[in-house]
């Protein structure tokens, strides 16, 4: 992918902008203890819940709506354990292509986070979880940012660090750059994110 090509940045927002694993750790642990189901260790977690919708996930353990809206409850009464990267005002700067943020997120919860954390000032869009029919995996929200910044799927690339944001990148027809995951390219940290983008566009 050449200089003139790589038109934008789309970016995930949880585990890749943010670290909100013992947030929605805890929600959901205490979402399924309530409605009598064991809790979860990390590594149980990350493989059945980290990255799909909630909704999904609450499915796997024979769960409907109202433990969905007690999980999510849950989530924004342990915000207080959602951290951001020290360095990610020096990162997101550095980049000098346009910039979406394509998350599950809703909007409401959205707001929320940048009230502890903003970062909206890098980001000519936010396509949140609410903002589209179907969420990551479906790449509805990656094809949305991409209309909303003018530019073609095939000239973008999205950071995430989900096989979700894997499968909605490349559903849209984008490349992927997995933080931690396998992709078009593979990064452990954000710290390196600068450095392959230079490289990729050179």
């Amino acid at each position: 992918m050449s200089e003139e090509k790589v038109e934008g940045i789309l970016f995930d927002l949880d585990g890749v902008l943010i670290d909100s694993f013992d947030a929605w750790l805890s929600a959901y642990n205490e979402a399924l203890e309530k409605f009598g189901k064991e809790a979860l260790d990390e590594d149980e977690f990350r493989e059945k819940c980290w990255g799909p919708e909630v909704k999904d996930s609450m499915k796997k353990f024979g769960l409907e709506e109202e433990a969905v809206n007690y999980c999510y409850s849950r989530y924004e009464a342990n915000m207080d354990k959602v951290e951001i990267s020290p360095e990610i005002n020096r990162i997101l700067g550095s980049i000098e292509k346009k910039m979406g943020l394509v998350t599950n997120t809703n909007t409401e919860q959205m707001a929320k986070i940048l009230e502890l954390h903003d970062f909206r000032r890098y980001f000519d869009v936010i396509v949140h979880g609410d903002d589209v029919e179907k969420k990551k995996p479906a790449p509805d929200s990656v094809l949305k940012a991409c209309k909303l910044l003018k530019i073609r799927p095939e000239s973008a690339i999205l950071v995430g660090d989900t096989e979700s944001d894997v499968r909605a990148g490349r559903k849209a027809g984008c490349k992927v750059i997995g933080v931690g995951i396998e992709g078009d390219w593979r990064i452990e940290s954000l710290k390196e994110l600068p450095d392959l983008l230079s490289e990729i566009s050179g």
